[in-house]
């Protein structure tokens, strides 16, 4: 019996050991972790393309359009795009990466990846850090889209 609790002592060691290791990017929590970054990530540079792409099209209208209201009416809605963007780019500025992950930016903004930040936190905190960027970045997302729509609307109207 004795022999049996010195076998599970040792396994329960060995075990805090590996889980205690510098490579964190093996542990599930982690992983999961990293795909929500990802994907939130990806999320946003797909929307800031659509911000530039309305941006653009609004400034055009814009330079041809001669009719005050008008006028009036396209600058308020790159007022708005120029808002949304800042909202976009100050949530690409705040996010934390996760430790471990590498890849690539596919945008012209960084984010944070001070892993010191994430020194003092477990592997489930920093999953739920992400799920907490995600869901925010969700909430910009709505935000974004309401003014899209909005200014779609109005073009169409204007047409």
């Amino acid at each position: 019996m004795r022999m049996f609790r010195n076998i599970i002592l040792v396994f329960a060691l060995a075990l805090t050991v590996v889980s205690c290791s510098s490579d964190r990017s093996k542990n599930l929590q982690i992983q999961k972790a990293a795909d929500i970054h990802l994907k939130a990530v990806a999320k946003s540079d797909s929307i800031m393309k659509i911000l530039v792409r309305q941006k653009k099209q609004v400034q055009k209208s814009l330079e041809s359009e001669t009719i005050p209201s008008n006028v009036k009416s396209y600058k308020a809605m790159l007022k708005s795009l120029n808002k949304s963007i800042t909202l976009l780019n100050d949530w690409n500025n705040d996010v934390a990466g996760v430790p471990g992950l590498e890849h690539e930016h596919d945008h012209s903004h960084d984010h944070n990846h001070d892993e010191d930040i994430l020194d003092d936190m477990s592997d489930r905190e920093i999953l739920e850090l992400q799920k907490a960027y995600s869901e925010h970045l969700d909430k910009i997302e709505d935000k974004i889209s309401e003014v899209i729509t909005t200014i779609e609307l109005y073009s169409q109207d204007a047409k």
